[in-house]
């Protein structure tokens, strides 16, 4: 987005940006931590990884000046087993300043969390979740999603 660098940190909800010209900061209005560090002793690391959410790298959208960052939420107590697998999967969509715009659920076992990108068509998401029973292996299927904002 122009001269700006968005990142986040995996275990904190808030975007950040840097102006690589300027060196000015800010950061988007949500902010939910979630790390700490004294939870993460290495024999409950990974319960600790199931449990928490995982805010993924933000993916600007110059098309629309928005910004997508997937997000790998806690598992979905509805489903029989509680592993990475089952953790929810949703996608918040932010706006040029970073304020939330809005964040969209994605359904269990359909997505892959990894392989995604953006375009002047929106936002390709991987039908490729690796329990998702539909997915062939003889191809690789994409679902464009289309975010835009809300004029007042």
């Amino acid at each position: 987005m122009g001269d700006r660098m968005i990142y986040n940190f995996q275990y904190e909800s808030t975007l950040l940006s840097l102006n690589g010209v300027n060196q000015e900061k800010s950061e988007s209005k949500v902010h939910e931590m979630k790390f700490t560090p004294e939870l993460l002793a290495l024999d409950n690391i990974d319960e600790h990884a199931i449990e928490n959410p995982h805010f993924l790298t933000p993916i600007p959208d110059n098309y629309r000046n928005l910004v997508y960052r997937g997000i790998w939420d806690s598992p979905d107590p509805s489903l029989p087993e509680s592993g990475f697998t089952e953790k929810k999967i949703s996608i918040s969509v932010f706006d040029s300043d970073l304020n939330l715009i809005s964040n969209y659920s994605l359904p269990n076992y359909t997505y892959q969390i990894n392989n995604w990108f953006v375009n002047e068509n929106g936002l390709y998401l991987n039908y490729a979740h690796p329990r998702n029973q539909k997915v062939s292996e003889n191809y690789l299927v994409f679902h464009i999603f289309q975010f835009g904002q809300v004029e007042n």
